[in-house]
């Protein structure tokens, strides 16, 4: 099989890395569903419950820093297989706990740095091995975070309901686990990947006009980007809706994700990612008034998670090309853990 740019085998490096998002943000980003099910069974607040997804978010991005720097040195097969235990054993050890506050340890750091291994790193992969096509590549790759968010939340939901949060996260664990493992037989260094000499520090890159808009920009569109996947499937719950059409809510954002990073991506590759980029902020904050005015209108929650998943997924599928554009291939993992450091 040709391994050059843009190649056949570029599509599969690209597929694989999707696989791998589709197994850790199909399990975090499911964490909606098994918020009721924990604060009931643990008798704590929303806001206690709520820090466990805050955590893992948190450690995702900031490790990225870490982790996409490790990619660079030693390649991704390692990375994408630490991914594999990570996720494997800090849900196993989440469906043991007896408090919450372990659940902070285990799943926060379990799932977070499963999530830092196969994001950033993998994202940096896929530009590697693509030149003419690189937006649509990345947008491609990314697609697995929505497709895991469209089904892990309705499937956890499901599960619960026929088992318990536990044996879900046991169930959780084995499939990630095995479809990250896979994933690592195949994903490996691009042709175009050049390795940075001495990894820039987040001060010199905000020095730069453009690194330190996209830095903004990422800081303000996650502050309300990462709370309906927590609070959107008990919003709807509260106001009479079943369990399962509000955990389909943020399946809905999910699934619109994969049309938007897939159809975006296609078009930065003609019209520019910047452009589409700025438009995705734009949908995100339509998107989130709609949500202040839906009240217990099931329509109307479904508009909002169409409209953010459109924003949601062409930000996330834009944002490494604009960085890629701006600053070059040399080092691209170290700088778009840098970059995510600001969600």
């Amino acid at each position: 099989m040709d391994a050059g740019l843009d190649s056949r085998r570029a599509w599969l490096i690209a597929a694989a890395a999707a696989s791998g998002m589709f197994a850790v943000f199909g399990v975090g980003y499911s964490f909606g569903a098994f918020f009721t099910s924990m604060s009931e069974e643990f008798e704590t607040s929303s806001s206690a419950t709520a820090l466990v997804f805050s955590i893992t978010i948190a450690l995702s991005f900031l490790l990225g820093l870490w982790t996409g720097r490790w990619c660079d040195r030693v390649g991704p097969k390692p990375v994408m297989r630490a991914a594999a235990a990570s996720l494997t054993i800090g849900l196993l050890l989440t469906a043991a706990v007896p408090n919450l506050w372990l659940g902070y340890v285990t799943y926060g750091g379990g799932v977070g740095f499963a999530i830092a291994c196969a994001y950033v790193p993998m994202v940096a992969t896929v530009g590697g091995w693509f030149e003419r096509r690189r937006a649509t590549a990345l947008g491609l790759s990314v697609t697995g975070i929505g497709l895991g968010t469209l089904v892990g939340s309705p499937t956890a939901a499901r599960l619960i309901d026929a088992t318990s949060w536990r044996t879900t996260y046991v169930i959780f664990a084995l499939f990630g686990g095995t479809v990250l493992l896979l994933a690592s037989l195949v994903i490996e260094p691009g042709p175009a990947a050049v390795l940075a000499p001495k990894p820039q520090s987040l001060r010199t890159l905000l020095a730069y006009r453009d690194f330190a808009l996209l830095y903004v920009s990422i800081i303000f569109s996650t502050m309300g980007l990462f709370v309906p996947f927590v609070f959107l499937a008990d919003y709807a719950e509260d106001r009479g809706i079943s369990d399962v059409k509000a955990a389909a809510l943020v399946g809905i954002i999910g699934g619109v994700s994969v049309i938007s990073r897939l159809g975006l991506g296609g078009l930065a590759d003609r019209l520019g990612s910047l452009r589409l980029y700025v438009a995705s902020f734009f949908l995100m904050t339509v998107a989130h008034w709609t949500w202040s005015i839906a009240g217990s209108s099931y329509p109307l929650l479904v508009t909002y998670a169409v409209l953010l998943g459109l924003g949601y997924g062409g930000f996330i599928a834009l944002a490494p090309a604009v960085l890629a554009e701006r600053f070059g291939l040399t080092g691209l993992g170290g700088m778009i853990g840098m970059l995510y450091t600001a969600a």
